[in-house]
């Protein structure tokens, strides 16, 4: 990923996340983490290569058809959040249904809402709310519509233990039910709830991990760091 100028950011990384599995990504800042889970949603176009999004390649595709695979079963955990803060939570959880003119299910909101522990705030307003609770709320949104692959870009960072482990414990729940889940984080422990980790460093894949522990990637990361 780079353009005239700039340096290479990532370089033959080769991934691939199968339904009903969890994979996480660790490694240093600048490691190459977010920029990985931006280009393969279709966020940021590789200079080569190829990424396949849903059955559907979007090396090339357009803004619009990379838009209408997300709609179809992408969701997306921002670290930036993305909410608009003038509507109600349960409002900021419905929006994208309801932007694909979807039928919405607030029942079904609620209860998303109520297991990552927002159950009292589902009528107040997202600016009300801490940076956690955001968060939170930016986690329901995404696995809201019942997606079949979720992008998660650090979505415990600002969250207490106990917050992080509903987090954790919501987007483990998807793949039960068949759905993918790919998890950028910092958190070792977070990442250990995956079937299996990646190491990245300087933009490369530098280790796999399945069944990961908290002990083993910190070992794995510092060795990756070492390299």
């Amino acid at each position: 990923m780079h353009g005239s100028g700039s340096v290479m950011v990532l370089n033959d990384v080769d991934l691939s996340v199968s339904p009903g599995e969890m994979v996480s990504v660790v490694g240093p800042s600048g490691s190459g983490k977010s920029t990985l889970l931006h280009a393969l949603a279709g966020f940021v176009r590789p200079c080569r290569g190829s990424i396949e999004l849903l059955g559907t390649d979007i090396t090339t595709a357009s803004q619009r058809r990379v838009s209408q695979v997300h709609r179809e079963g992408v969701g997306f955990v921002f670290q930036s959040y993305n909410l608009v803060p003038s509507l109600p939570v349960i409002d900021n959880v419905l929006l994208p249904s309801r932007f694909a003119r979807r039928d919405v299910d607030k029942s079904r909101a609620a209860r998303v809402l109520e297991e990552l522990g927002l159950g009292a705030r589902i009528g107040q307003r997202t600016s009300e709310l801490s940076g956690g609770q955001q968060q939170r709320v930016a986690v329901a949104r995404a696995i809201y519509g019942e997606p079949q692959l979720v992008f998660a870009d650090e979505p415990t960072g600002a969250l207490d233990s106990g917050s992080g482990r509903l987090v954790l414990d919501a987007l483990a729940s998807l793949t039960s039910v068949g759905c993918a889940v790919l998890l950028v984080t910092h958190d070792l422990r977070a990442a250990a709830r995956a079937d299996r980790a990646v190491v990245l460093r300087d933009g490369c894949i530098r280790r796999h991990v399945v069944n990961p522990s908290a002990e083993i990637l910190f070992a794995e990361t510092m060795e990756a760091d070492v390299a």
